[in-house]
C-alpha cells in the first residue's frame, strides 16, 4: 500500500472494515513509540461508507443487506441449480445438506470454503 500511495500523489487507499463497531471513514493513524503518525491518503472505512462511494448511494450496503436473506431463500428454494464445486445441475436443498444440516452453514462453507479459517467450518457445531 506505501509503494502505491508513494508512487502517485493523487492515490487514495481504503482499509474496509467489513464488521466495524461504527459507520467511519477516518484517516489511518498508528502511535509508535508515544507518536501518533498519520496518512490521509489511507483510509479506515465502514463497509457501508465504501459502498456509498462505490455506488453513490448512502443506503448501498443496507439495501445489499436486505436483499440477502431473499436471495437465500431464493438458492435454498430452487429445485435446480449448480451448486457447490460440482458442475452438474442438481436439487439445491439435498446439495445444501450434504455439505452441513445447518443451511446458514452450508452456504458460508461452499462460498467461503477457500477463505483462511474456513477449512473446517461445516464441520463447526
Amino acid at each position: 500500500m506505501k509503494q502505491t500511495i508513494d508512487s502517485d500523489s493523487k492515490v487514495t487507499c481504503f482499509l474496509v472494515e467489513v464488521i466495524s463497531k461504527e459507520s467511519k471513514q477516518v484517516p489511518w493513524s498508528v502511535k509508535i513509540d508515544n507518536q501518533v503518525i498519520t496518512d490521509e491518503r489511507i483510509i479506515i472505512i465502514s463497509i457501508d461508507q465504501f459502498y456509498k462511494i462505490a455506488t453513490d448511494q448512502k443506503d448501498a450496503f443496507a439495501k445489499l443487506c436486505k436483499k440477502l436473506p431473499q436471495v437465500i431463500r431464493d438458492v435454498i428454494e430452487s429445485k435446480e441449480v449448480e451448486i457447490g464445486f460440482s458442475s452438474e445441475t442438481v436439487n439445491t436443498m439435498e446439495s445444501l445438506r450434504k455439505v452441513h444440516s445447518d443451511l446458514l452453514k452450508a452456504l458460508y462453507y461452499l462460498a467461503f470454503s477457500n477463505y483462511e479459517g474456513f477449512a473446517d467450518f461445516a464441520q463447526d457445531q
